[in-house]
């Protein structure tokens, strides 16, 4: 969150809603650019698009999810015209096209859980995971001693918790 909070105080520009390529303490050059098509990698701006919408759904932060979308209401035109220079952000606008998913994984064997849904493809679906407590909102107070247990949510509403990756995925396609 420190260095979302540092891009967004030292790149973004609040007049365009978009990042710069360039810090703010350089604000003096003749031009200050902004990458925005993406090409053989991301574009800074869509993988920014992308960071903030992941984070706003880690951290239940809806000004993050806010300035994703309005990014990407920023490029609609240029995606509908040409996909191929803004996969990044058709990727992007897949995730906003439904509802997502958010899976939390808590106990010892949430790494092995995961890896168990990785054998799944769940396009609409993001994952975070604790041997610990956490204080990170998706994962906070959901720790249950000696047990690994997942929490399928929706719109930060979980559904009962299960054991089995199984049962976790009968509750996202239902």
């Amino acid at each position: 969150n420190t260095l979302t909070a540092y891009a967004l105080e030292h790149f973004f520009d609040p007049k365009t809603k978009m990042f710069f390529y360039t810090h703010n303490k350089y604000a003096d050059l003749i031009s200050r650019k902004m990458e925005i098509a993406d090409n053989v990698i991301p574009s800074s701006n869509s993988q920014m698009a992308k960071n903030l919408f992941l984070l706003g759904h880690f951290f239940y932060n809806e000004d993050y999810i806010g300035k994703a979308k309005q990014m990407l209401i920023n490029v609609e035109e240029d995606v509908e015209k040409n996909i191929y220079f803004y996969t990044n952000w058709g990727i992007l606008q897949a995730l906003f096209s439904k509802p997502l998913y958010e899976v939390a994984i808590t106990g010892n064997d949430c790494i092995s859980k995961l890896k168990e849904f990785d054998q799944h493809y769940l396009p609409q679906t993001i994952y975070l995971g604790s041997k610990e407590q956490s204080r990170l909102a998706l994962l906070k107070n959901k720790l249950i001693a000696g047990q690994t247990t997942i929490y399928v949510c929706l719109d930060k509403t979980c559904k009962l918790p299960v054991t089995e990756v199984s049962k976790a995925l009968m509750q996202i396609s239902n």
